[in-house]
């Protein structure tokens, strides 16, 4: 593969032997002489050399070795270019399929580094990928507790942006890690600090996408509606991936509340033809299914597209709690005309299983959203008219008032005793 920089050429090492060549050519070079069109260009080939080496070993003692030779191309590299320079390294390094583990160690020596030269600025940013990468490694609790002392550095340098990825990075893990109120806290924080600051569209596009995540958390759907549209407009000129996913949660939040006519209008506004068109597929399935009641089409047609819409815990929870609202409502309609329905024919009728049916019920009982009982011996469903249940409460009442009278009478008699 062969790269240009500037009026220069270089082809990336393709075998071991080559790649150690040139890091060690790369490291033993003198760069007072050449300008900064040239030092980038050694800088790059001296990336591409160590990812070539990279894909050789799974060792993070060798990562150490082979960082510590790209230290002086390192050291002369402009400082208004090295956050770029250090962007591409770590991005060669993803790219190489580099594990999590030797990626955060090649994080840890580059903090090292940029703490030895007293480049504050990018220690800063070194030290945010770190706890990024913690945070994709599932260490939610300790990549928070890495946060808090970052955003107090940032607050007293003033510095709006870094404070504003810190807080958002401190809500994605407070959401991970289920506590949503604090997680709801932080955001806001960030949301402020971003209003006083140039938020770059990757960052806007972030802070939209998780806010949507939080408010559909929370039930409030046409909100979380709101901050994905803004979030899939930002996506789709820099991230066509993580644009489809703020198109599903969108379209998830219009599941129950839109027709699919209305959905497929809203559509035609937005140019969603370049994105996977499953999407759109299963969210007008869905709706048709919630609309027409029908439990058993949104169930059939969940398992024919969990793998585009259910992928994640959230649009999984989302969806489940949908289809529990569908059936709770049409069983509420189906068992309206009876005072007494066998279960089995309920279940017939819904098209699920007896011992779901049961479950739902038991629920619904318990809720009070049906006055019923559950005839285990007849395995039916009784049901009981308000006239009925207030008889059975003024019962219960008047046993419980003979109770607290004859306990009364038992104090006084053994009171008495006690006295004489």
């Amino acid at each position: 593969m062969e790269f240009v920089s500037g009026n220069t050429s270089f082809t990336a090492p393709r075998s071991k032997q080559q790649a150690y060549a040139a890091l060690q050519s790369i490291s033993t070079q003198t760069f007072q002489n050449m300008n900064t069109t040239e030092i980038l260009t050694q800088s790059q080939s001296a990336i591409d050399a160590m990812v070539c080496l990279w894909t050789h070993t799974d060792a993070p003692e060798s990562i150490a070795n082979l960082t510590t030779s790209f230290f002086p191309v390192l050291g002369v590299v402009p400082k208004m270019k090295i956050a770029k320079v250090l962007t591409n390294l770590f991005a060669a390094a993803e790219s190489s399929g580099m594990s999590l583990e030797m990626r955060l160690e090649l994080c840890t020596i580059m903090i090292e580094w940029s703490r030895r030269e007293k480049r504050n600025f990018i220690r800063q940013r070194l030290q945010f990928r770190y706890v990024n990468l913690l945070f994709h490694a599932g260490q939610h609790q300790v990549a928070l507790d890495r946060i808090e002392p970052l955003i107090r550095e940032g607050t007293r340098l003033d510095d709006k942006l870094l404070i504003t990825e810190l807080y958002l990075m401190s809500s994605q893990c407070l959401y991970a890690l289920h506590n949503f109120d604090k997680a709801n806290g932080a955001l806001m924080a960030a949301r402020a600090n971003s209003n006083n600051t140039y938020c770059e569209q990757t960052l806007q596009a972030k802070l939209d996408f998780h806010s949507g995540i939080l408010a559909l958390k929370s039930s409030e759907r046409n909100t979380a509606y709101s901050f994905f549209c803004e979030s899939f407009e930002n996506y789709q000129k820099i991230d066509p991936a993580r644009a489809q996913e703020a198109l599903k949660f969108m379209l998830i939040c219009k599941i129950g509340t839109s027709s699919r006519g209305e959905i497929v209008q809203s559509l035609s506004q937005r140019n969603v033809e370049r994105y996977d068109t499953r999407v759109v597929e299963g969210i007008q399935l869905l709706t048709e299914a919630y609309m027409n009641h029908n439990t058993s089409e949104f169930q059939k047609t969940m398992k024919a597209y969990a793998d585009i819409l259910m992928g994640d815990p959230l649009s999984s929870e989302i969806l489940h709690e949908l289809y529990d609202t569908l059936v709770n409502l049409r069983l509420t309609q189906v068992i309206e005309p009876y005072s007494r329905v066998e279960i089995q024919h309920l279940a017939d009728i819904m098209q699920l299983s007896v011992d779901e049916i049961e479950m739902k019920l038991s629920q619904l009982i318990l809720d009070k959203r049906i006055h019923a009982l559950i005839d285990q011996q007849r395995r039916s469903l009784v049901m009981k008219s308000d006239q009925q249940e207030s008889a059975e409460v003024k019962v219960a009442v008047e046993i419980l008032e003979n109770l607290e009278g004859l306990v009364g009478h038992l104090i006084r008699e053994y009171d008495g005793k006690a006295t004489a």
